[in-house]
């Protein structure tokens, strides 16, 4: 519930065995994977930070928007 705060990197591309997601964002106890045709969905969960250090980069913004709205209208600085 608390992916998304202080500490969470992200790496596009991100490839750990034979999973590949377009996108990925970690923090110290897990790593969430996104597969990304139209909209983002989550694909994979793992144990642990499994992200490339050299390419991961600190996550500075989360833009949302509720259900039916049609522009992103909520924003959080990390």
């Amino acid at each position: 519930m608390n992916m998304f705060t202080v500490g969470t990197l992200v790496e596009e591309d991100f490839e750990k065995n034979r999973i590949r997601c377009a996108l990925a964002a970690g923090n110290a106890s897990t790593t969430l994977g996104f597969v990304v045709a139209g909209k983002a969905k989550p694909m994979t969960l793992l144990k642990g930070n499994e992200l490339n250090t050299a390419k991961a980069k600190k996550l500075d913004l989360v833009l949302r928007r509720k259900s039916g709205d049609a522009l992103l209208n909520e924003g959080k600085a990390i």
